[in-house]
């Protein structure tokens, strides 16, 4: 009687099974199709992609010698398609095409992307990891530093330069990522910011530890830094230390209604911007000044 039983549920099992999987064929090819003419930047991250090498790439691009900046979208395959697309905060807009044959893009985690701007090379082995590369723009030099855009919960980016007021040659880009990976950490909405990235004099610096903060604005001591809380373009992120080819402390309050857009996070009064103070790794010289986000 037992097998007689097993055999009418086993046979059910694979069924069910079988109709998942066609299930889930069928809800991937639906998202390709109706994304196949929506620009990178608006894509959906297909879901079926999260824990893929395949889907879009998102973070931001700059200068290692000016603070020409921009941010970068990256598909692979989230569509359908492999392309990029590069918006630069002065309005330039720069597109991309896939260098390698499509058949390649199935064996390989490296490709690269050729365009009338320019090219840059992205390996994807660990999709938590990206690293991208040999960027040129406009017969120039650049970094760029991206995250994987997840279904889950969207990638976004913030651009923004620094500069010391009194050697105004002490001056390069600021940039903030988060990956979506930790959302809502204080209750307030937003995520968690994943990294910091720094360019000047022809090196990019990136700080992925975050330290906690007491935030005078909100949430109090032990505030996780975060971006986009209460659903507005915010940055909170105070008492921060990181190491930029010397030890960098550096506060950053971006609270769009403010009368100035940034706020002092110790007692929540208005300020003019971010603030850094950069200490050279040798000679004792320290840097301080301004920061100030698109």
């Amino acid at each position: 009687m037992k097998i007689k039983l097993l055999l009418p549920l086993a046979v059910f099992s694979i069924v069910l099974l079988s109709c998942s999987k066609e299930e889930d064929s069928v809800t991937n090819s639906a998202e390709l199709t109706l994304q196949i003419e929506t620009p990178i930047k608006e894509q959906v991250p297909n879901r079926t992609y999260d824990t893929e090498s395949r889907g879009i790439y998102h973070g931001i691009i700059a200068s290692g010698e000016t603070t020409s900046r921009g941010k970068i979208w990256i598909n692979l395959g989230n569509n359908g398609l492999y392309n990029a697309s590069i918006e630069m905060v002065n309005g330039d807009v720069y597109d991309f095409a896939l260098k390698n044959d499509y058949y390649q893009i199935n064996t390989q985690t490296e490709v690269q992307f050729l365009g009338t701007a320019g090219k840059f090379t992205v390996n994807v082995s660990d999709i938590n990891a990206p690293v991208v590369t040999e960027v040129v723009l406009n017969n120039q030099p650049y970094f760029s530093s991206v995250v994987k855009n997840r279904n889950i919960m969207a990638a976004v980016s913030r651009t923004g330069t620094f500069s010391d007021p009194v050697n105004t040659s002490f001056t390069g880009t600021w940039n903030i990522i988060s990956d979506g990976s930790i959302t809502n950490p204080n209750g307030e909405g937003g995520q968690t910011i994943t990294s910091v990235v720094v360019t000047y004099n022809g090196v990019m610096y990136t700080d992925t530890v975050m330290e906690v903060f007491n935030n005078g604005c909100f949430g109090g001591p032990g505030y996780i830094p975060d971006m986009d809380a209460f659903e507005f373009n915010a940055i909170f992120a105070a008492d921060q230390n990181s190491m930029f080819g010397g030890s960098t402390s550096w506060a950053l309050g971006v609270l769009p209604f403010f009368p100035q857009g940034y706020t002092n996070l110790a007692d929540c009064t208005p300020t003019s911007s971010g603030t850094f103070s950069w200490a050279h790794p040798t000679n004792g010289l320290t840097r301080s000044g301004t920061i100030f986000i698109d």
